[in-house]
């Protein structure tokens, strides 16, 4: 799995939020940011930052959950049946994540691997919301940085469970 160089938020939004106004703590703001993106991330179980992933699917499954959501764009698919691989390159249609997950389950093969850009959590109605989440843990972890970890980390991240993604 490689993860984009691109951040959710900008350096001078985070700068705005701790109301801070040099520049010395640049490269550090950057650290918080992406640490503070990941944990994020696993406490949410849903991808901020666009990643490109790769997963095998069996078939013998009743439900298929790809790791890493939303799916933005499927780039290809190869199906694996008794040691034929048959390659289905860049789909033309838009995928949905239910629709990939409705016509992997209906396919009779060994597995399958699945080549997708998943991510993006930030062009969803909830924006705002994640943008703010995400500005608090990097304040927490910026207020913290030599100190041990307290649980207004914990806190924070738990006021935002409603937009968690539960794998069943």
């Amino acid at each position: 799995m490689t993860i984009s160089h691109s951040l959710p938020l900008s350096i001078e939004e985070i700068k705005l939020f701790l109301r801070i106004e040099h520049d010395e703590d640049n490269e550090l703001l950057n650290a918080l940011q992406f640490s503070s993106t990941k944990k994020l991330e696993a406490y949410l179980n849903i991808a901020i930052i666009p990643q490109t992933c790769r997963h095998k699917l069996t078939i013998v499954q009743d439900s298929v959950i790809l790791p890493v959501v939303p799916i933005i764009e499927v780039q290809k698919i190869t199906i694996h049946n008794g040691g034929v691989i048959k390659e289905i390159a860049k789909p033309d249609v838009k995928i949905t994540d239910e629709e990939v997950i409705e016509g992997l389950q209906k396919l009779s093969c060994d597995y399958m691997m699945i080549y997708y850009t998943a991510g993006n959590y930030f062009a969803s109605k909830h924006t705002y919301h994640m943008k703010y989440c995400l500005l608090e843990i990097i304040e927490c972890e910026y207020n913290n940085r030599n100190k041990r970890p307290n649980s207004i980390l914990d806190n924070a991240l738990h006021r935002y469970s409603v937009f968690k993604r539960y794998k069943i």
